[in-house]
């Protein structure tokens, strides 16, 4: 495109795109990264290969974009590109902001974050608009909910594959939450980020901020330090401190126990986000069980957990099928770890859980340099092979 095209896709001035071209240091605003995601999303397949290719010789590592699953590329959701005017807040529509978000919550483990993600953005841009035009109590909530979003925001790009957006979110969440002074969402934002820096292998950052998420022992932070603690113990297990998992996981039962009778009103944690607190207690020591190389434990733990795991928790069923195949192929049993990959990565695919679809694939690259010749491991094999060839074509 020449400068002008670029610009009116934007929505922008010309003189405005001119000053991003001399200055390639600034960072655009949120409403601008918006607009260009939605048009590096409506590109064409070429296109998007060359960005991906430009960006890794810039920062040196792969794009997200390279990460992302075939589904994603696949009638990509459309973002209408609405000219930027000033918004005001009310408290209708405040509360209506807040009603919204438990529902998305509660759709989040059925629709994933393809359908999901592009709608939360685009509400996280409207409440950004409406940030300098709000004063006093009215700022404060607004700041609150918006924290709220943006920290959702923060675990779609995750469950996609997204880890640098996934990030940028959370600091929004951050910064917004702390200007509410929402001490519970400052913790669940950090509890978010530790995930974040596991899912990146950083053990050590992961145990820091998951540490951090514990600090304020209030009585409405309770449930954010019971998952915090099991966060912790899960950093704690890819660093190899067995001892250290133990004792967190029993902070975390202690915590579990203590938060039984407490509301969830307005809790970052409820609405679907997680499944009921003795059953993710479960699931935390299952991930440690796999991470410290327990195979048997963990098909032990993961098969358990798949029978008592309530229905509607769809995507989370691909994701503890991916682990629990993992844990069988520790165990030796091939054919039927790949059973449950398969099944995985049908929920992957109809949910756009790159998170869990990486799962998958590491799993498969692992079995067919150990099990070649195994019938049902060539099949995932090339059933992968055909996915990845759908996606060049």
């Amino acid at each position: 495109m020449t400068g002008e095209e670029l610009a009116e896709k934007l929505g922008m001035s010309v003189r405005a795109l001119a000053k991003w071209e001399a200055n390639r240091d600034m960072v655009p605003g949120m409403p601008s990264q918006q607009a260009l995601d939605t048009l590096l999303n409506q590109a064409k397949a070429d296109v998007r290969a060359r960005f991906a290719e430009l960006r890794s010789r810039v920062d040196g590592a792969p794009s997200a974009l390279a990460r992302t699953p075939a589904v994603l590329d696949v009638a990509a959701p459309q973002t209408l590109l609405i000219p930027a005017y000033p918004l005001s807040v009310t408290r209708p529509a405040l509360s209506w902001y807040d009603s919204s978000l438990r529902e998305l919550y509660n759709a989040d483990n059925t629709l994933g974050p393809v359908l999901l993600l592009p709608a939360v953005s685009t509400h996280v841009q409207n409440i950004e608009r409406m940030i300098p035009n709000s004063d006093g109590e009215l700022l404060d909530e607004l700041l609150r909910v918006g924290a709220g979003y943006a920290e959702f925001a923060g675990w779609l790009s995750q469950d996609a594959g997204d880890l640098t957006s996934a990030r940028t979110w959370s600091a929004r969440a951050h910064e917004w939450a702390e200007c509410a002074d929402d001490q519970r969402m400052v913790s669940f934002v950090l509890l978010r980020r530790a995930v974040q820096a596991i899912g990146a292998g950083d053990g050590r950052m992961g145990v820091r901020l998951a540490v951090a998420a514990q600090r304020d022992d209030s009585t409405p932070t309770t449930r954010v330090r019971a998952i915090a603690a099991q966060t912790e113990a899960q950093a704690h297990a890819l660093l190899g401190q067995a001892d250290h998992v133990e004792r967190r996981l029993d902070v975390a039962a202690r915590l579990t126990e203590a938060q039984a009778d407490l509301p969830l009103d307005g809790d970052p944690t409820g609405g679907g986000r997680y499944c009921e607190l003795g059953l993710y207690l479960r699931i935390s020591r299952a991930k440690c069980h796999i991470t410290l190389g327990q195979a048997d434990q963990a098909v032990e733990a993961f098969g358990a957990v798949l029978v008592a795991l309530p229905d509607n928790y769809h995507r989370d069923r691909g994701q503890y099928l991916a682990r629990l195949a993992t844990a069988s192929a520790m165990a030796d049993l091939p054919e039927q770890a790949c059973t449950q990959a398969t099944e995985s990565l049908m929920i992957a695919l109809g949910t756009g859980s790159s998170r869990t679809l990486s799962d998958v694939r590491r799993f498969t690259q692992r079995a067919a340099k150990r099990w070649p010749t195994i019938p049902e491991v060539r099949s995932l094999h090339e059933m992968l092979g055909s996915l990845d060839a759908d996606r060049k074509a």
